[in-house]
């Protein structure tokens, strides 16, 4: 809270001596965020970016903002414009792209640009730790199965290793989902991140339910915010922090649930 508070301090500075109405908008955009006022932080961003389409990290922040409203189609159009405008796929773009598409009917799109950022990036096993997961939402299990290997052979993350093989695991609906769940929680039992993605993507919602619950009973909300990024993320679980985001419609979003899960 103190961070918070410090940050808000410095953007209220800002605001205060900057001149320019535009870029104020995104200092406004950034403010509003911290506030967990999503939406009026959204229409910020979107008016910032219009009048400066060519700040790739504000359009970041527009993309990861539209996502927390669970504004999936407008996230869809917004990435697919950018994306025939630039007429390349730079690795920035294929990274924020991996992270935030998620509509089935974008399944075709998101092949494409995962088997395009494994032509032009494949050494660079960060990127491929997120488009494993990209081709997974896609359907492509076998596209997916071809990057396990390298991921698990990389300097990567032992936990984002072990979420890749769960993942894939599970994508397989294989006997030894079981074992790759159970090594992720052994790497760190008090992470409550491995904990809340690895049962959901075991399939086991009421433990992934609890991992987050004492975030919300402590009313840390900068931290359980971070999980509206997630578009498995119910918000009705969790009522401290639904109360704190009453009047944004929320409760509402579109929940896009993880297609590969394992049956159980």
């Amino acid at each position: 809270e103190e961070i918070l508070a410090n940050r808000d301090e410095a953007l209220n500075n800002a605001i205060a001596h900057e001149d320019d109405p535009v870029t104020m908008l995104s200092y406004r955009a950034a403010q509003a965020a911290d506030r967990f006022d999503f939406r009026q932080a959204d229409r910020l961003w979107k008016q910032y970016v219009a009048e400066r389409p060519n700040d790739n990290l504000a359009f970041v922040s527009m993309i990861n903002g539209a996502g927390v409203l669970g504004l999936h189609d407008e996230t869809a159009e917004m990435m697919r414009q950018r994306y025939d405008s630039d007429g390349e796929l730079t690795r920035g773009f294929a990274n924020i792209a991996a992270q935030e598409l998620r509509r089935p009917e974008d399944a075709e799109f998101m092949r494409e640009l995962g088997d395009k950022s494994i032509e032009l990036y494949g050494e660079d096993m960060t990127l491929m730790y997120q488009v494993h997961r990209l081709l997974l939402w896609s359907g492509d299990i076998d596209g997916a199965r071809g990057l396990v290997q390298p991921i698990i052979n990389s300097e990567v993350p032992d936990g984002n290793k072990l979420l890749v093989q769960l993942r894939q695991a599970c994508a397989e609906q294989r006997d030894d989902a079981g074992e790759a769940l159970a090594a992720l929680i052994e790497l760190d039992p008090d992470d409550e991140t491995f904990a809340w993605l690895g049962y959901q993507i075991y399939g086991d919602d009421e433990a992934a339910d609890r991992a987050l619950i004492p975030l919300d009973e402590s009313k840390d909300f900068v931290q359980l915010t971070s999980y509206l990024n997630y578009t498995s993320f119910d918000l009705s679980k969790y009522p401290n922090l639904a109360k704190r985001l009453e009047g944004q419609d929320l409760l509402d979003r579109e929940l896009i649930p993880i297609p590969y899960r394992c049956d159980r």
